[in-house]
């Protein structure tokens, strides 16, 4: 029997005004960036493609973000 081992191509961005971030993680009321950006509180776009799907949602920077943050505080907005 084989084996067949299948990975995803996964990309994580964070949009704010037209700018574009890149993500390392998403979690449930937290974002973690690659190169933590100096950002103020301010509405987003989370942006996920996972093998050219691509699922985008509106997220708020609670205490927005500075260079040394491990984890940024990001809530989902829900219409």
């Amino acid at each position: 029997m084989i084996l067949q081992r299948y990975s995803s191509d996964v990309e994580l961005k964070l949009v704010v005004e037209g700018s574009e971030y890149r993500l390392a993680q998403i979690g449930p009321g937290f974002i973690m960036f690659r190169d933590t950006p100096r950002l103020p509180q301010c509405m987003a776009e989370i942006v996920m493609t996972v093998d050219g799907r691509e699922q985008r949602w509106p997220v708020r920077l609670v205490d927005g973000a500075v260079p040394f943050d491990e984890a940024v505080r990001a809530i989902a907005c829900v219409d």
